[in-house]
């Protein structure tokens, strides 16, 4: 079984990354799903608050006190994955807006599954 994580950016999300979430929750080839909340406004915290509500033993939330960017939120999330999960196969990153979808994720899955080495 190939063991894939997920880094998932955030900077003031709406609802969209709570129906990613869901629908990531039942991909079982995702070992681990990494939400890194960008330093986002007070208004966006109830979306990280029901998200963390979700009975997901592989959600980790990681939290910026401040925005410092895309690149460093994915920088965090890595980080996170080499020093607890360093065993995976393969990392993904998806956008908290929905644009990626958990499909397009698959299809990504299903083709490094065929070629593994980059």
């Amino acid at each position: 079984m190939i063991h894939i994580g997920v880094i998932i950016p955030a900077l003031n999300p709406d609802e969209r990354l709570i129906k990613l979430i869901q629908k990531l929750n039942n991909e079982k080839s995702l070992e681990i799903i990494i939400v890194v909340n960008d330093g986002s406004d007070y208004k966006h915290e109830n979306i990280f608050n029901i998200i963390s509500k979700f009975s997901m033993k592989n959600l980790v939330i990681l939290k910026h006190n401040k925005n410092r960017g895309k690149g460093a939120a994915l920088k965090t999330g890595f980080k996170y994955i080499y020093d607890h999960f360093s065993y995976l196969d393969g990392i993904a990153t998806m956008d908290s807006d929905g644009q990626h979808t958990v499909s397009a994720l698959n299809s990504c899955i299903a083709k490094f599954v065929l070629n593994p080495i980059v």
